[in-house]
């Protein structure tokens, strides 16, 4: 998987974070009964351990703590806000 501009990202943290780990973040999407687009998988795989991401103006949620709620996979919520960050599934036939 090609994903180093989150490699120069990580460089402005004074710290390193420890990856999550990919297999238990395409367990999640099994668990929920879709698959995670590779966009999301990424994300939570640099940044699945890192709080000052996790909870700056966007409110992105722990890994266990995605949901599908009204046809959506739910992993966020915007600050002082009511709206959720959330990717629309698509139906498939």
């Amino acid at each position: 998987m090609n994903i180093g501009y989150y490699d120069k990202l990580l460089t402005f943290l004074n710290y390193d974070v420890e990856k999550l780990i990919i297999d238990n973040i395409l367990a999640k999407g099994e668990e929920l009964g879709v698959t995670f687009p590779n966009s999301l998988v990424r994300f939570y795989y640099y940044f699945g351990n890192c709080n000052e991401v996790l909870n700056g103006y966007y409110k992105f949620f722990k890994l266990e703590d995605i949901k599908i709620w009204h046809e959506g996979i739910v992993f966020g919520t915007k600050e002082l806000s009511i709206n959720y960050l959330c990717i629309v599934l698509e139906e498939t036939t």
